[in-house]
């Protein structure tokens, strides 16, 4: 952590006689609680009086504000302070604290409400004042007026390994014959320091067989701690901005943010000029180079919570983005109006043939992609039977028809994209009237 510390304390300028809020931010799990604790213990000693003040989410729902204006004050004060509720704690704390130089870490903040009971604004402090502020909303952040914001990326590789290997084998480095599967679960982690020093903790002391059986397990069935954790950003979303995520993680994996991918999104009703901006600023995804990105862990949780939708029958959830899931679905015909989109990409080869009458019960399929698989073989061609009443995305590489099926009428359609396909021309006979992107 030294690296970061010495830029959190760049940022915090201790010369400086001003009042400082300085915000720290990131995707649950990177380490925000840890580096504002170790800033806390180094500088804590250098205020009149201080106060660390944890699970401020999760406390103030159990507690009230109340009582976390309480132990603020009764920290930097110490003694015992009475405070009844929220509104008159915000008058004792801008009271006693306006000539105090003190320094308040406030951890896991979630809304504006928390922040004004507890700082409000730079003048209920004293000179030379700090407060730290760790928060997974950057937005949060800004509305408060901080001075800066610290954002914690997740770990390098080789640092990733080294935390890894702390927990595993109470070492820097892995023992000579676990070098290989502990590079495994240190690119299964992504960085995450959460999930770098759990797995390590849960591994510690196992045989190497424990350890190929866990890594198989991981990837078939996402560790519950991890994704509880990672959820969190999750349910404090709008039920949109959740139906949003997890279109990104099931459907959409890594893309352009360009005209066709905005307007596809708004044909889904996503409004996504603000609520892309929104999951930008949870970190729950990321813009790079022109991209939006999702870290792997966070793309697990979403397909995670997808597959809860119905654990033992994939046909009743709500987007199919696992070959297994979607040959299951297509082999027994237990498609259902659950299913709303699909994704079929990059699948091993089968013997299977695929009953295209599957998609008949699909009532409800607004997103179907078939990508870079030339090995199945289709039972009549899929379009013949599928409903089309809320379809807005078709990607289909590889079409082997030389037209579309007349019975095939999508007048909601968005996006048409089938490159690569042995179409001659898109309908014999009478065509639906749309507008493509």
């Amino acid at each position: 952590m030294n690296s970061r510390v010495e830029e959190m304390l760049n940022l915090l300028d201790m010369e400086s006689n001003d009042v400082r809020f300085i915000g720290i931010h990131g995707m649950g799990g990177v380490g925000k609680t840890t580096l504002a604790e170790i800033i806390y213990d180094r500088i804590s000693c250098q205020f009149e009086g201080s106060s660390f003040i944890s699970c401020i989410r999760e406390e103030s729902r159990a507690r009230g504000l109340a009582s976390l204006q309480k132990q603020l004050l009764s920290m930097i004060m110490q003694e015992e302070i009475y405070i009844w509720d929220h509104h008159q704690g915000i008058k004792v704390i801008r009271s006693s604290l306006h000539n105090k130089k003190a320094f308040i870490v406030l951890d896991d903040v979630d809304s504006e409400k928390q922040l004004m009971a507890l700082s409000g604004s730079h003048d209920w402090f004293g000179p030379g004042s700090r407060v730290i502020i760790t928060c997974r909303d950057s937005h949060l952040l800004k509305t408060h007026e901080v001075n800066d914001i610290y954002k914690v990326e997740q770990l390098e590789t080789t640092e990733a390994l080294q935390l890894f290997s702390l927990s595993a084998f109470k070492h820097t480095h892995p023992r000579e014959n676990y070098k290989d599967i502990s590079m495994d679960f240190v690119n299964y982690a992504q960085g995450l320091p959460l999930a770098l020093k759990f797995l390590g903790s849960f591994l510690f002391g196992r045989t190497i067989d424990a350890w190929k059986s866990a890594r198989d397990q991981l990837e078939a069935i996402p560790n519950k701690e991890i994704m509880n954790i990672l959820q969190i950003s999750f349910e404090g979303l709008e039920d949109l901005q959740k139906e949003l995520f997890l279109d990104m993680a099931c459907l959409f994996r890594g893309h352009w943010l360009d005209n066709k991918f905005l307007q596809t999104l708004e044909s889904f009703g996503y409004y996504p000029g603000v609520n892309i901006d929104i999951l930008i600023d949870k970190s729950l995804v990321r813009f790079s180079n022109g991209m939006l990105f999702m870290h792997d862990l966070l793309q697990k949780m979403g397909q995670e919570i997808v597959r809860r939708e119905c654990l033992v029958e994939p046909g009743r959830r709500s987007r199919l983005c696992h070959h297994k899931d979607v040959f299951h679905v297509l082999k027994n015909n237990t498609g259902t109006d659950a299913i709303e989109g699909i994704v079929l990409d990059f699948c091993p080869e089968t013997k299977d043939r695929f009953n295209t009458k599957a998609f008949s019960k699909m009532r409800k399929l607004r997103f179907l992609k078939i990508h870079h698989s030339p090995t199945i073989e289709w039972r009549g061609d899929p379009l013949e039977f599928m409903p089309t009443y809320e379809l807005r995305f078709l990607d289909w590489f590889g079409y082997p028809w030389k037209s579309l099926p007349s019975s095939f009428q999508p007048k909601t359609l968005t996006v048409l994209s089938m490159p690569c396909s042995h179409i001659k021309q898109l309908w014999k006979g009478l065509m639906v009237s749309f507008s493509l992107i």
